[in-house]
């Protein structure tokens, strides 16, 4: 955790929240012993095993090593935990306090991103979770210690240190985030009372809900090349050339869900009224205004963007229906439905990547970004740096993809499984993003303490990388149907805009409803969902394109149960990433210098501070919503200039980039 500013917390919870995506404890993942061959190999050659961490060239020589190394580290945060009430004394014992926070802070975050990883790698390692656990109830009340100290000084007070010690004006923005809380802050005695009771309220969704999906029961699809099933074959089912195969995969996924809807409605009920509970007691109306508090957000900034988008959603409903109008057209379908939308063109090749060649696209469209970023990103994707781990193997996790890292130390990339499909593609781009700018962020001597700051600001950066890799395989494509392909993945991110402002306003009317009614079940969620999905999208309401077949959607976004009103990060990364890659089609010259500066600048300011300096916008401006319209209008007309030609019967395997497998 961030020793100098985070509230006390959970280790795993605040580390994740600095790093990306920290792989909680989860269930091991199986390997068959025997699995249905597959005609595309995304690690030809053998390299699949090449792409492994090599923890011990990243962290610690050995397990060993960490261990004394830890040993150390927990006897200072003990020491350091003893004088933090005495910090204000003087100038210089602030001044040197912080500075003592900073390397704690990245010594811990080292720490727990190796701890983390030997996890992930092996769920059977026991010794390394209770290293963690260990490490954090000894690093939370630490933190906790000295931010409440920092939130105590008062305003004449912070004046004298300052003129005593000048030096304190590096860490002016760390005391301020702080002290603009220091009505939130807790004695010490209610401090331990509220954390006793907050493992017990937060502490036990996210296994519910992995236990509970874990348990559901996914039936076999049927397809050429074997049984397959949603939980570990979505992207191969849905983007299926056979329609009933599509059909089959929605369908039992669909069926999977709502056989556990009662506990997934339990478990988010009881996440929001616990989190509203807490909220009270550390003085906050709701749990909303607590966590967008956290994030430099009042509840009043968030309905009112999410108003902006909604107001402006008639792009998304005509890009839904531009999608549709496509379908009937290629296929001569009667009604189009759900699992219809990520179909291939009739007859065109659908691209997969080997892992070499996702590597080369990502460096292509990334090198863009100057030399420096080219050169961090290589050294991510080249296996024999050892930080990715790519390969399912038995007792390993199972998690999409995420990336560890702070500054000071390598950071990390971990997938599942890398199939080669386009989705695949883009999680390596969007968590490359990550951990290349906690690489630029330790070039440029960025502190600790100023290393994490609001996840919308590091979501956003992966988000452009999304948007820059569909952008350079599109304007790249070798026929107009692969154009067609990659325009539709360019349209589908940007327009996830929308889908994350309808989960994002699921989200808030969970928690009103939670502070004013106790009925609240499956069909009551249900109904809020659609309510918000109205907003965006043809796809929801009670006269919907849908027709009932996008029901269950407040379970499908993991965030829901394991990271509470994190969607909303997105909602405004969506529109960050938008607005950057609007600036830098109209102005790469300008634009390019101006982003690495803010990659490698860190968060010594609030975030329009930030936005307004490096970047000539800020949150709450009317444009970045008009901004990331622009963009999509001008790639809708050219998907539905492209959309209006006839499609390509025939191709071949030079016509795409990837490997092309056929959609005949």
């Amino acid at each position: 955790m961030k020793l100098s500013i985070s509230k006390p917390t959970r280790l795993t919870i605040a580390f994740a929240a600095a790093c990306i995506c920290l792989p909680q404890r989860t269930r091991a993942q199986s390997v068959p012993a025997k699995e249905a061959a597959a005609a595309f190999d995304a690690f030809p050659g053998g390299l699949s095993d090449r792409y492994r961490f090599d923890l011990d060239k990243l962290f610690f020589a050995t397990p060993e090593a960490s261990a004394i190394d830890r040993r150390a580290l927990l006897a200072a945060l003990e020491v350091f935990g003893r004088s933090t009430a005495s910090v204000a004394r003087t100038g210089d014992k602030l001044f040197e306090s912080l500075q003592r926070s900073d390397s704690l802070t990245g010594a811990v975050y080292k720490h727990a991103a190796y701890l983390s990883l030997r996890t992930a790698i092996d769920t059977r390692d026991a010794a390394a979770q209770r290293a963690l656990d260990s490490l954090g109830q000894v690093a939370d009340p630490v933190g906790a210690g000295l931010r409440s100290a920092l939130a105590a000084i008062e305003d004449t007070t912070l004046a004298r240190l300052m003129r005593e010690r000048p030096e304190l004006s590096k860490y002016e923005f760390l005391i301020q985030s702080a002290r603009r809380e220091r009505s939130h802050i807790l004695g010490s005695a209610e401090e331990a009372v509220y954390s006793a009771l907050a493992a017990h309220a937060t502490g036990w969704q996210t296994a519910l809900f992995r236990t509970t999906l874990a348990s559901t029961p996914y039936d076999a699809v049927r397809t050429p090349q074997g049984d397959r099933d949603m939980r570990r074959n979505s992207n191969e089912l849905l983007s299926s050339p056979d329609r009933s195969v599509r059909e089959a995969g929605f369908r039992t996924g669909h069926r999977a869900l709502e056989s556990r809807r009662d506990i997934f409605a339990l478990g988010l009920v009881r996440t929001a009224t616990s989190r509203n509970a807490l909220a009270r007691v550390r003085r906050y109306a709701d749990y909303p205004e607590e966590s967008y508090a956290e994030r430099y957000l009042t509840t009043a900034q968030v309905r009112e963007t999410l108003g902006r988008i909604a107001a402006v959603a008639d792009v998304n409903r005509r890009y839904e229906r531009a999608q549709i109008a496509w379908v009937e057209r290629t296929t001569k379908y009667d009604t189009v439905h759900s699992w219809d939308l990520m179909m291939p063109e009739p007859g065109a090749l659908v691209p997969r990547f080997t892992i070499t060649e996702a590597s080369r696209i990502i460096q292509a469209a990334t090198s863009v970004l100057g030399k420096d970023y080219s050169r961090e990103m290589a050294a991510l994707l080249d296996p024999a740096n050892g930080r990715l781990d790519l390969i399912p193997r038995d007792n390993r996790i199972v998690r999409p993809g995420f990336s560890t890292g702070s500054v000071g130390y390598p950071s990390t990339f971990f997938q599942g499984r890398f199939d080669g499909f386009f989705p695949d593609l883009v999680i390596l781009s969007h968590e490359g993003g990550h951990a290349v700018q906690n690489m630029l962020m330790t070039s440029a001597g960025v502190r600790p303490g100023y290393s994490a700051g609001p996840a919308y600001f590091t979501e956003s950066f992966a988000a452009f990388n999304e948007l820059l890799v569909s952008d350079y395989l599109a304007r790249t494509a070798t026929t107009p149907a692969t154009r067609r392909y990659y325009l539709r993945q360019f349209l589908d991110q940007s327009t996830d805009l929308f889908k994350t402002a309808r989960e994002a306003t699921f989200e808030q009317s969970l928690y009103d409803s939670a502070a004013t009614s106790a009925m609240l079940g499956p069909d009551q969620l249900e109904v809020m969902m659609q309510s918000a999905g109205s907003r965006y999208s043809i796809w929801f309401g009670t006269d919907s394109a849908g027709r009932g077949q996008r029901t269950m959607e407040w379970v499908n976004a993991l965030h829901f149960f394991t990271r509470p009103l994190y969607r909303v990060n997105y909602t405004y990364a969506k529109l960050l990433a938008l607005s950057y890659f609007d600036q830098y089609t109209r102005d790469p010259v300008k634009f390019v210098p101006r982003y690495l500066a803010l990659l490698r600048n860190g968060y010594d300011a609030s975030p329009d501070s930030l936005l307004r300096r490096f970047m000539g916008t800020q949150l709450t401006h009317p444009d970045l919503v008009t901004g990331a319209v622009r963009v999509i209008e001008r790639r809708m007309a050219d998907f539905e200039k492209q959309a209006a030609g006839t499609p390509e019967r025939q191709r071949t395997a030079r016509d795409c980039v990837g490997h092309c497998v056929s959609a005949q």
